[in-house]
């Protein structure tokens, strides 16, 4: 019981996360895992709408929403949130590691999409750094990529060397995410012809992903295997995988989830909205509250002011009569 209070207590101070963030992206990977993106979409929601986060909790509630419209191939939304949780991070005293780790998962997404000169670009500055901020999970993420482009430059020998070291990250960091290398070094023996390495880490990846309940992997896995069977000329197995990968994608249904969420995104900005205009009309009632007190104050003010005024009158009249009278007096004494 100790030793994971230990953990927890570290993890909280090297990373920034509260334990209401650690529940909730607990929360996020066990509903993701299951396609339940609509429960997992809601359920950081409503953590949203907590008044006591700080913008540490509203930075990861953001990248988990990112995380959520990844799993769906909506890279447009995944940019967007992961942009919006830049801005909560920028407000806290650990911006460095932020922007660091939103670097990171831009520069994934980018290459995901295959915008590789701007997720090279960031990559760069990562690496630069020598992944400064970044845990070893991202690190074999950045890693992976870099794998990637040596790959597409037909740098066969490095791009499996960089592959094996992001595996060796993620086998300590993350294993679940171990099918997203595997799957890249399917592409990479299919090209190079190596068969009997591609059926090991074929099987490999199927058994990670199967593991860890993660659907979206196991399609992945199928899809790029595909792929490394043509090109190995392999034509009856690949129509068998496509088959497979055929079934599933029907239980996957990434459009039907994309609808629920939206819908469920749709009404929480209503709600917003609401909320904000129920603020606008107390924030002017106030503000009109005040105005009329200031107003009531001046008029008071004024009030006094004008009814001193016209005592000081009454009392220099008063005080010219007094002088006349006197005068007046003075003269009848000295001449009767």
């Amino acid at each position: 019981m100790v030793l994971p209070l230990v953990f927890l207590v570290f993890h909280i101070f090297i990373f920034g996360q509260s334990i209401v963030a650690l529940d909730l992206e607990k929360t996020v990977y066990s509903l993701n895992n299951v396609s339940k993106y609509d429960e997992s979409q809601k359920a950081i929601l409503q953590f949203l709408k907590r008044n006591e986060i700080t913008n540490e909790d509203r930075y990861y509630a953001h990248v988990y929403l990112s995380y959520t419209y990844k799993r769906l191939f909506d890279y447009a939304s995944t940019l967007s949130y992961l942009d919006q949780a830049r801005e909560y991070g920028n407000r806290t005293d650990k911006k460095d590691f932020f922007i660091a780790n939103i670097n990171c998962q831009k520069a994934l997404s980018l290459f995901d999409i295959h915008r590789y000169h701007e997720a090279d670009s960031l990559m760069r500055l990562l690496a630069l750094n020598n992944y400064q901020h970044l845990n070893e999970e991202y690190q074999s993420k950045i890693i992976m990529q870099e794998a990637y482009l040596h790959f597409l430059n037909k740098n066969y020998h490095e791009a499996e060397n960089r592959y094996d070291i992001a595996l060796r990250l993620m086998q300590q960091s993350s294993p679940c995410d171990l099918p997203m290398i595997y799957a890249k070094k399917l592409e990479l023996f299919g090209e190079t012809g190596q068969k009997d390495e591609t059926q090991l880490t074929y099987q490999a990846s199927l058994k990670a992903a199967d593991s860890c309940g993660i659907l979206k992997y196991t399609i992945y896995t199928k899809q790029m295997m595909v792929r490394a069977l043509i090109n190995q000329k392999e034509y009856l197995q690949a129509l068998t995988v496509v088959i497979e990968m055929d079934s599933l994608n029907l239980i996957y249904n990434s459009a039907e989830h994309l609808k629920q969420i939206g819908e469920l995104n749709k009404k929480y900005e209503v709600e917003l909205k609401d909320l904000r205009i129920k603020e606008q009309n107390v924030s002017m009632k106030i503000q009109i509250g005040i105005i009329l007190g200031l107003l009531a104050l001046l008029s008071l003010l004024y009030y006094f002011y004008s009814k001193s005024n016209k005592q000081k009158k009454i009392i220099s009249r008063q005080n010219k009569l007094n002088e006349r009278l006197v005068t007046i007096i003075s003269h009848d004494i000295k001449e009767p």
